[in-house]
């Protein structure tokens, strides 16, 4: 895939809770629509400040996450992917940390 290609999610908002529930919210993302509803979800950290979210074929990659963020998906992980359109959340995804995460 090359770098024009990359199903990169530019903007994006994190929510973080008392418990350090973690919540990636962001407009509808077309890479993910492949995935099918029943998972399995999951996601990887890469570089320390990347987190890659979806499915093997269908995912989506946030870039310039911050630490505090990266070490609460690493403590937590879990991470739900909230996708809004037309201001009305059409997909939430809880995503798993893969054992094979960098």
């Amino acid at each position: 895939m090359s770098e024009n290609t990359l199903p990169l999610a530019s903007e994006y908002e994190v929510f973080v809770n008392k418990q350090n529930a973690l919540a990636f919210f962001m407009h509808r993302h077309p890479s993910l629509d492949g995935a099918e509803d029943a998972g399995p979800f999951w996601f990887a950290i890469h570089n320390d400040d990347t987190l890659v979210a979806g499915t093997e074929e269908n995912y989506a990659i946030f870039p310039n996450v911050s630490k505090e963020v990266i070490d609460i998906a690493k403590q937590r992980k879990i991470v739900m992917i909230v996708e809004f359109e037309n201001q009305k959340a059409i997909r939430c995804t809880p995503c798993y940390l893969s054992s094979v995460s960098a």
